[in-house]
């Protein structure tokens, strides 16, 4: 880049020579200290080259192209400070000579910076007579970023950033990612060190930490050497229950580019050796930065193939019953851009996304920004997370909770170059949905042995399918995210077993009260389930939509068990009359058996009784007690 932009230095000062047929700066003389000059560039010794530049430029210093050489070869050495001053001479000695320079004086003032100076240079380009299209449209993209910065600098987030305690250590950690619970968190570590031939050589893997009581973190520890080797790994996400991790890899033997994504299964205390998860997802370009939704069935992340929109982009994927993934769909134009996205994280909730970019309007570097999925391709309205949040600097790895109030992110505030993992407050006009997590662990109700098993959970409202997994084989723990203030059924199955029900409504985020221990029944005579998403209206037998989701479950443990035989009773509380209970409880118990038998089963397998409020399993006298009362139950009676 800096010799691109050496080179149209060259040109345009040649050009200026050619178009007004004469030059008052560009005498013989003046070209042969720049010949001079750059033959001692060339050779590596820049201490002469601007020794002899400033000497004439001392002599001469309303010599516009002395200024802007000496200006090119201050920045190409990364000295901006003293880039952005000849510039500056150059601009206020002859404005119209080299329009380019309030480009370059732009740029940098930028990358200081100083949006007020940055903002004076670039509208002083598109008004110096400057002609080139492309630097034209560049003007335009910083003028709209400039003002940006200044306003959000004159109206800052409310920002107050903590480190997370035990992760971070001498060296870089960066990339968080947590499970719904924040009871584990992985980072990335990069550990660098000389060689035997004093080169410096680095290393990432994978350290993580976690609790048994929520955010009081232990000593980070190493994640496993089935994942960790001598080659790189970072910029990982997990699933909400923490028992799957895609990360990027590169230059492996069974990589199908210069980077891919992999997957790494905990099974106990034990990740699998990780697993390439191959085409169409992972492709001869360079895929990475992966984040995955709560139930592991969609993957957003970053490649540079060809499809994109210019620079690298993010792409979704979706994994089908046979696990399968499904071909990467680019998000549009309102995500990417023709630069660079990168770093997506996806929320609990399912809809929030949060990635960096360059390509937005923002401070500068790469922003992070926050979108709204209505769809694949469709997303609301680009809203950048605002300063200090955002600086000038790239701001990537930014992860939330899932009680959407708190941020995870890495930066080098506080100890130079060094990254750490901090966390914050985040302003409640860029969270997610508010969301919760419901979990816990399922055994057998007569051994107390740990079971894997089948979880299922749907949104009442509209029977939609949030989550689909299985229970650790080893521990039987199980843990999945719920946006409040919905309801959920959740069924939990095992073949050889009598399925569990549950209906939940998520209220906040204190939500210790929804880790369960859930107890499966073996399929044998009387062993009875509570259906807690059998649901009618007050002094009515006309079930509700959302029972439809329990009930087809039902018929489905009809069809896997096809010898078994079942009681549907219904019962009430012991409010209003006896009788009129009694016959409502019937009337129930009644709808729910020719529901299951208009589904296929036979009606010589159901027998259907209404208890009214003969057999109470709470107490009568508390509103509480009563609606447990009120229930459908199902019994296996043969």
């Amino acid at each position: 880049m800096k010799i691109v932009r050496q080179l149209l230095i060259f040109i345009l000062l040649v050009t200026s020579i050619q178009v007004t047929g004469q030059d008052v700066y560009r005498t013989k003389k003046v070209e042969e200290i720049i010949s001079k000059a750059y033959g001692f560039k060339n050779s590596g010794d820049i201490g002469e080259c601007l020794k002899l530049l400033q000497k004439y430029h001392k002599k001469r210093p309303k010599n516009v192209v002395v200024t802007i050489v000496l200006a090119e070869i201050y920045n190409d050495i990364d000295n901006k400070e003293n880039a952005l001053v000849y510039y500056k001479k150059a601009i206020e000695t002859d404005s119209l000579y080299f329009p380019e320079a309030f480009m370059q004086a732009g740029r940098l003032a930028f990358a200081i910076p100083d949006y007020n100076d940055a903002l004076r240079y670039f509208s002083g380009y598109k008004n110096s007579g400057g002609l080139v299209k492309e630097y034209l449209n560049e003007a335009d993209r910083f003028i709209s970023n400039c003002n940006f910065a200044i306003n959000a600098i004159e109206n800052p987030v409310d920002y107050k950033p903590v480190k997370v305690r035990y992760i971070n250590s001498e060296h870089d950690e960066y990339w968080p990612s947590l499970n719904a619970d924040e009871s584990k968190l992985i980072v990335t570590r990069k550990i660098c060190f000389k060689d035997d031939n004093s080169r410096v050589i680095c290393d990432e893997n994978f350290v993580y930490t976690d609790s048994v009581v929520i955010n009081k973190f232990s000593e980070a520890i190493s994640l496993s050497e089935n994942v960790n080797t001598d080659l790189n790994e970072g910029a990982q996400t997990l699933t909400s229950d923490g028992r799957t991790m895609y990360f990027t890899a590169c230059n492996r033997a069974d990589g199908r580019g210069r980077c891919d994504i992999y997957e790494s299964v905990l099974t106990g205390d034990e990740w699998s050796a990780p697993v390439n998860i191959g085409s169409p997802v992972n492709s001869y370009r360079w895929e990475a930065q992966p984040t995955v939704s709560a139930d592991g069935r969609t993957l957003y992340f970053v490649s540079h193939r060809k499809s994109g929109y210019g620079g690298s982009d993010i792409y979704v994927s979706h994994k089908d019953n046979n696990g399968e993934w499904s071909a990467p769909v680019n998000l549009g134009p309102k995500v990417n851009t023709p630069f660079d996205e990168s770093a997506p994280f996806i929320h609990p909730d399912g809809e929030t996304l949060y990635f960096s970019s360059d390509g937005h309007t923002g401070m500068g570097g790469r922003d992070i920004f926050r979108v709204k999925r209505k769809s694949d391709t469709i997303w609301s309205d680009i809203k950048n997370l605002g300063y200090p949040i955002n600086t000038n600097k790239d701001e990537e790895g930014f992860i939330v909770n899932t009680s959407g109030n708190k941020a995870y992110f890495a930066t080098d505030i506080g100890r130079g170059n060094r990254r750490d993992i901090y966390t914050f407050e985040l302003p409640q006009d860029i969270r997610p949905l508010a969301s919760s997590y419901f979990g816990g662990v399922v055994i057998d109700k007569k051994t107390a042995m740990p079971l894997e098993a089948g979880i299922e959970v749907f949104r009442l409202d509209n029977a939609e399918p949030v989550y689909v997994g299985i229970s650790d084989s080893v521990t039987g723990e199980f843990l999945f995210p719920v946006i409040n203030n919905k309801q959920y059924a959740i069924n939990v199955n095992k073949r050889g077993y009598l399925f569990y029900s549950d209906n939940i409504t998520p209220v906040d985020s204190s939500i210790e009260d929804y880790k369960k221990t859930v107890h499966l029944l073996p399929i044998e005579k009387d062993a009875s389930v509570i259906l807690k998403n059998i649901l009618f209206d007050i002094d009515s037998y006309t079930l509700k939509e959302e029972s439809f989701v329990e009930l087809n479950k039902i018929v489905d443990f009809m069809n896997l068990n096809g010898t078994v035989k079942i009681e549907i009773s219904g019962h009430t509380d012991n409010t209003g009359v006896k009788a009129e209970n009694m016959e409502l409880s019937n009337n129930r118990a009644e709808v729910v058996k020719r529901y299951i038998t208009d589904k296929g089963i036979g009606s010589d397998r159901i027998i259907s009784k209404g208890y009214g409020a003969e057999k109470p399993i709470a107490d009568n006298n508390t509103e509480e007690g009563r609606m447990e009362n009120r229930r459908t139950e199902m019994k296996i009676i043969d």
